[in-house]
């Protein structure tokens, strides 16, 4: 399947819809036989190379690289660390806090922000998964496993980006560099709200000999 206009012979080769070791290929395309493993199956050798011709990335694979901004975006419009400046400030004028003040902490931004990010925590496996399917129907053998995005979205991107890049030199890499832009902007957004927390908390203490 390397070549479009000379395609192979009919026989068994590794399955490009990951759902069986090997497939039938009848010499125009792929029919439903599917069958086990073989001797030499060539699931187990160097991956073969892509055609030129054959895209890298899908709709998925931006998809699971770009999520994470709904989420620096959905923070800083809710900034769900507000709750802390009135804890902190609470803190400051008794030893033991009100119930009510250590509640604050999970005000409605804090749990909305919390539910939305297991959301796009679950949508991103789900992303991941398409993006492999399809990469395998692309006919690139034995893509980075999609289960990889359970630990997180970054061990995919990054295996993926390395195992296309063996296969199509030159191509494979931009969603690893997107990805860092997202980090580098979340850590921004995130450092930006902290500031502006602690900047708050320490406007609102007492100044020394204050109430004495």
């Amino acid at each position: 399947m390397t070549d479009p206009s000379t395609p192979p012979a009919p026989g068994w080769y590794a399955d490009p819809y990951r759902e069986a070791p090997l497939r039938w290929w009848d010499g125009r395309q792929w029919t439903p036989q599917v069958g086990g493993h073989a001797p030499g199956a060539a699931g187990m050798g160097a991956r073969r190379p892509l055609p030129e011709s054959t895209p890298v990335y899908t709709p998925w694979i931006w998809l699971v690289v770009l999520l994470p901004l709904v989420s620096i975006l959905l923070l800083l419009v809710t900034n769900p660390f507000s709750g802390y400046a009135h804890l902190m400030q609470s803190l400051e004028t008794s030893a033991r806090p009100s119930p009510q003040a250590m509640l604050e902490v999970y005000s409605p931004a804090f749990l909305i922000d919390t539910l939305v990010g297991w959301l796009i925590f679950a949508a991103m496996i789900v992303f991941s998964w398409l993006d492999y399917r399809e990469l395998g129907r692309r006919g690139l053998e034995r893509p980075f496993h999609w289960a990889w995005s359970f630990l997180s979205s970054a061990i995919y991107v990054i295996g993926r980006g390395v195992i296309v890049r063996r296969v199509a030199p030159g191509r494979g890499l931009v969603p690893i560099w997107v990805m860092i832009a997202v980090v580098g902007i979340s850590l921004i957004a995130t450092g930006t709200l902290i500031a502006d927390l602690m900047a708050t908390i320490i406007h609102d203490m007492p100044a020394p000999g204050v109430g004495a």
